[in-house]
């Protein structure tokens, strides 16, 4: 490998949430998912109170961006919809009416299937996030970090509102404008949005790729109107699958995630940013992926998030999925994601 090639690092002994002293817990970690050179470590902060996991050595941040030259954030096709599928959509559409006040639409008979989506946990937590957990709001502004080619603001567009977004890859924002949307390139401090020009903020596993979490979450703070909502979702440190696969668990993702939360650690990151209000939850919302991939990489296989997995591993994810929604009556903190949401 040429020298240009290599990601270059600096030591991270301490947490920066609390300033604990961390325990090496994982070693020797290899990009599982794209190929990232490097081998990575992880150390778990020994604060009893805090556990928040990091890389140490972690990439400086001049190379950081040697780390997603695989990565994909653009594309812009969707995948083929069976008959299936379209009458679970309609049924969607009309459990975001039922349950957001969000217009109905042409739908036909299948909008009257809303009440099927509260019997399939997978099925409903991916419709509360397709709108954020928000209630229907028409013209409130909204802002995504970290939106990607777009596609979520573009139905959240269809739905009402006026959405605007943020991305680091250029490639993605070209997809993203190509849509018609408003979205800029490039980190949040580079923008020159004024205080209070959203009612949301909303960010989707970005945090964890972030240096400094604590001054961004001020700074979408800042941004907020009085009353704002910031809506984020980031893997849990604490979830069942990171209980079971421990070094395999696909979230771990080095060396593109550099701190991995949990309720603990993201309650304190909050209050230190100055949000008089929040609550910090986890839940199943990516399970069935995450138990595939996390599977491949125990199994020794590198984990292609770009292809349709087959039938039978997909029936198995959503069966975990399954499972770990009905633990998570006994133990609310083993969900995959943490679900933030703050008011200022």
């Amino acid at each position: 490998m040429n020298e240009q090639d290599q990601i270059r690092t600096f030591a991270v002994p301490r947490c920066f949430c609390c300033g604990g002293e961390g325990d090496m817990v994982y070693t020797g970690l290899r990009d599982r998912l794209f190929s990232a050179p490097g081998e990575w470590s992880v150390r778990r902060c020994r604060q009893v109170d805090c556990g928040l996991l990091w890389l140490d050595p972690m990439p400086v941040m001049e190379d950081i961006g040697k780390a997603y030259l695989e990565y994909f954030t653009h594309g812009a096709g969707d995948r083929p919809r069976s008959g299936l599928q379209r009458w679970l959509e309609g049924g969607v559409a009309g459990y975001l009416h039922h349950r957001y006040g969000y217009p109905l639409g042409n739908t036909g008979m299948a909008g009257y299937l809303w009440w099927l989506i509260y019997a399939l946990p997978g099925r409903k937590v991916n419709a509360d996030f397709s709108v954020f957990w928000q209630h229907s709001k028409p013209n409130g502004r909204l802002l995504e970090i970290g939106c990607g080619s777009g596609a979520m603001l573009a139905k959240l567009q269809r739905l009402g509102w006026l959405v605007q977004g943020i991305d680091l890859d250029p490639s993605a924002v070209k997809v993203a404008r190509a849509r018609g949307l408003k979205v800029d390139h490039g980190q949040l401090a580079e923008q020159n949005y004024q205080p209070g020009s959203f009612d949301v903020v909303v960010m989707s596993h970005v945090i964890e790729h972030v240096y400094d979490p604590r001054t961004l979450l001020s700074d979408i703070r800042e941004l907020l109107v009085e009353g704002g909502v910031l809506v984020m979702l980031t893997p849990n440190s604490q979830s069942l699958w990171h209980r079971c696969f421990g070094a395999a668990w696909m979230s771990l993702d080095p060396p593109r995630h550099l701190h991995v939360f949990n309720v603990a650690t993201m309650r304190r990151l909050l209050q230190e940013a100055g949000y008089p209000t929040f609550e910090v939850t986890s839940i199943v919302r990516g399970a069935d992926g995450t138990f595939s991939g996390s599977l491949d990489i125990y199994r020794g296989r590198r984990h292609d998030m770009s292809s349709i997995p087959p039938l039978a591993s997909r029936l198995m994810g959503r069966w975990m999925l399954g499972i770990e929604w009905m633990l998570l009556g006994l133990q609310p903190h083993l969900g995959e994601d943490l679900l933030v949401i703050a008011r200022r």
